[in-house]
């Protein structure tokens, strides 16, 4: 900090922000330790500048904010101006661990939507740095995707878009509409998703998958990503609920966990709903010796070879318990993850009835070629 500097109610504290770069594969490392004010703002953007400078076209430049305690409206208009220096030579500034009190800031000013922020420290402590073997190669998080089949759901398909965007991780919203004739589509791309759209009703199944292509096409344009986003399906009628999803993606993100499935901690009464439970549940366990609580449950987080390895999938409502069956079979890791979420209760009218005499069908062709009777 310069000597001398104008004085807040007195003489200005000695808070230092150091500034460092390397080059660390595919981009370029800047790490901040300290406060970005309006007396240190100058070093950070001098030495932004002179990183995106001399780096390659097109590269990406990642500032690792674990270490930086407060940050201003100066810091974060130094980090706008060098986002648009790096994007006017076809590359991208990242920031990564921010801290509770800057994320704050990020929220606030609408920021966090500007920028690409991920939820962990790029770098090591440097007392750490010599001893870790890890510190020459950094450990990036794999992005998620939630996919959204719908089919008519244009009552609750804005708030259930909407509440995803906020999950942890979550940088792709794409709703595949399985031949809805309401509004569903207009409804979904004003809330901000990606949409797929099919001109007739193909079944469960068919709309995941597509969906799930849809991820892997924008997984192709992304020059920051170095592994396929995660895959986290979700119902379309969940709403504001689709908020409480983060625990699904946690276990799968940390490699805990291949896939997860949600087990609602408050489950709707549904007449006539049990029976198909009970079919899916003992199916399973004789496939695999494991029973699940919830095994119709759609709402689930997956690796992409995860969910390469269950495709085929099983036409339409037979879906999820023929995926759980296919990867225990073939040795992937299932958890069940109580979330609090639930989704619009189908009731107990004829259209219900025979909603559920379809997922009877479907449960039992899936089982009927997955398990000896």
């Amino acid at each position: 900090m310069p000597s001398g500097a104008p004085a807040r109610g007195g003489m200005v504290p000695a808070v230092e922000l150091k500034v460092s770069s390397r080059s660390q594969g595919d981009h370029e490392l800047v790490i901040a330790t300290g406060e970005i004010d309006l007396y240190t703002a100058p070093r950070l953007q001098s030495e932004l500048a002179a990183v995106i400078a001399s780096a390659a076209p097109a590269s990406r430049v990642i500032v690792d904010m674990s270490g930086v305690d407060f940050c201003d409206s100066t810091g974060m208009n130094v980090l706008l101006s060098c986002l648009r220096q790096a994007r006017e030579r076809g590359g991208e500034l990242e920031l990564a661990g921010p801290r509770p009190a800057v994320r704050k800031i990020l929220s606030v000013t609408g920021l966090d939507t500007v920028f690409k922020v991920a939820d962990f420290q790029l770098s090591c402590p440097p007392a750490h740095k010599a001893a870790c073997f890890d510190c020459t190669s950094i450990a990036l998080m794999t992005s998620v995707a939630v996919v959204i089949p719908a089919y008519n759901e244009a009552e609750r398909i804005g708030e259930t878009v909407a509440a995803a965007r906020t999950l942890p991780g979550v940088d792709v919203v794409v709703v595949a509409s399985d031949g809805s004739t309401d509004g569903t589509v207009r409804v979904a791309l004003a809330a901000g998703a990606t949409v797929w759209r099919s001109r007739r009703n193909r079944g469960k199944a068919a709309a995941m998958i597509a969906g799930a292509a849809a991820v892997r096409a924008i997984d192709g344009t992304g020059p920051h990503l170095t592994e396929p986003r995660h895959l986290l399906f979700l119902d379309a009628d969940l709403g504001r609920t689709a908020a409480n999803a983060g625990p699904l993606i946690d276990p799968v993100a940390a490699g805990d966990a291949d896939m997860t499935i949600a087990a609602f901690a408050s489950r709707v009464k549904l007449g006539g709903h049990g029976f198909v439970v009970r079919l899916s549940s003992g199916g399973i366990r004789r496939a695999t010796g494991w029973t699940p609580a919830q095994p119709l449950n759609g709402q689930r987080c997956l690796t992409r070879t995860a969910f390469d390895a269950a495709l085929p999938l099983a036409v339409g409502f037979g879906v999820e318990t023929a995926m759980t069956i296919d990867l225990k079979r073939k040795g992937f890791r299932i958890v069940e993850v109580e979330v609090d979420m639930a989704h619009r209760a189908t009731g107990g009218d004829l259209a219900a009835q025979l909603h559920r005499g379809r997922q009877f069908l479907d449960v039992a062709r899936a089982l009927a070629t997955r398990v000896t009777v």
